[in-house]
């Protein structure tokens, strides 16, 4: 989020009439033309097709396929559970056993863009449970040739930039990625300032003098990235919506939950959907993560959901059972302050409900 003395929304949306009558100068994006390492060379797993990216139709289903000399499975940053269908299987090959894994991309919309990696199951076993959440392990273990990648566009004229709500926080002198990507490598993204001051094309133009970043870069994969020089916070949406700045230099930090203790305890009955609400104010705009019994939450999955508005964050658990009770520990931070409140969780066939919310 960009940070001035005074408060600038900028909105994301694709495609505008440019004026002539204002400064320009021009950057240069990055093209995907990442090569291809998929065809299991040094080892590595191999997939098919054999491409560094591919364009797919929305509502239409595709299988990419993955073998290997050991068992294999994918990963994405986002829950296969809810896009895709894996089955492995194995097949004689001169007498060596191939062990393969396909991935059904089933009624594919844009929610499938991303970045698909086939690892072999032994490397995955030997990651810390924080790495096997983390893209950047994966780009490593590409590099080591033990996993192989493709990624994933969709064409759908109806919805160009992708991405998911979350809150903005940077430092100066840091790195602020906008997680808002093109569905297709030759989509145009323009953020803008709401007063039209000035405007950043992902074709490389800039138009009028933003003052908050010393240098950017663009690339279809990974959206916009700025060099920052001042402390940037706040929240955006990827579906053109608007994000605002709301920083002054001279403004003290600070961050507020409304649970006021460490610890509380939540009762859910069997089957029942577990719901812990925390309202929040802060400045700059607080980052928060929940996390589970079983190690940190995504932020969409089969049996959690979270959900964050710009003054609460909400922890839902589907479907609960014996199995989802212990604790449940909700970080903040916004570089500043620090805060962890701890919710005992117990999950019992007792129909009774005293659950915080």
């Amino acid at each position: 989020m960009l940070l001035t003395k005074s408060l600038l929304p900028l909105l994301f949306y694709i495609g505008i009439v440019l004026s002539s009558e204002v400064f320009r100068s021009r950057f240069e994006p990055e093209s995907d033309n990442t090569p291809a390492n998929c065809d299991g060379q040094n080892g590595a797993p191999r997939i098919t097709p054999c491409n560094s990216s591919i364009i797919l139709e929305i509502k239409t289903n595709f299988t990419l396929e993955c073998e290997s000399d050991e068992p294999v499975i994918w990963w994405t940053e986002y829950d296969l559970g809810q896009l895709t269908t894996s089955n492995t299987y194995n097949k004689t090959q001169d007498r060596n056993t191939i062990y393969g894994n396909s991935l059904q991309l089933i009624d594919i919309s844009t929610d499938h863009v991303a970045a698909y990696y086939c690892i072999k199951d032994s490397k995955l076993r030997n990651l810390t449970e924080e790495s096997k959440d983390s893209e950047q392990s994966m780009v490593e273990l590409v590099d080591q040739a033990q996993t192989s990648s493709i990624y994933v566009y969709v064409n759908d004229p109806d919805s160009k930039v992708v991405g998911s709500d979350t809150i903005l926080i940077a430092k100066p002198y840091t790195d602020l990625v906008i997680p808002c990507k093109p569905s297709t490598p030759d989509t145009e993204l323009v953020l803008k300032s709401l007063d039209s001051t000035w405007n950043i094309s992902s074709k490389g133009q800039i138009e009028g003098n933003p003052k908050f970043f010393e240098n950017m870069r663009y690339h279809p994969r990974r959206g916009f990235t700025f060099r920052v020089i001042k402390f940037v916070s706040g929240g955006i949406a990827c579906n053109d919506h608007i994000f605002d700045i709301s920083y002054k230099k001279d403004k003290k930090s600070y961050l507020n939950v409304s649970v006021p203790t460490n610890t509380y305890f939540v009762r859910e009955s069997v089957n029942g959907t577990i719901k812990i609400l925390v309202n929040f104010v802060g400045y700059p705009v607080p980052e928060f993560k929940w996390f589970a019994p079983s190690g940190k939450i995504k932020q969409k999955t089969n049996k959690f959901e979270v959900l964050v508005t710009e003054s609460s964050i909400t922890l839902k658990v589907f479907n609960a059972q014996p199995e989802d009770s212990g604790h449940y520990i909700l970080e903040g931070n916004n570089f500043f302050n620090t805060v962890i409140r701890v919710f005992i969780v117990n999950v019992t066939k007792d129909l009774c409900k005293n659950y915080y919310q």
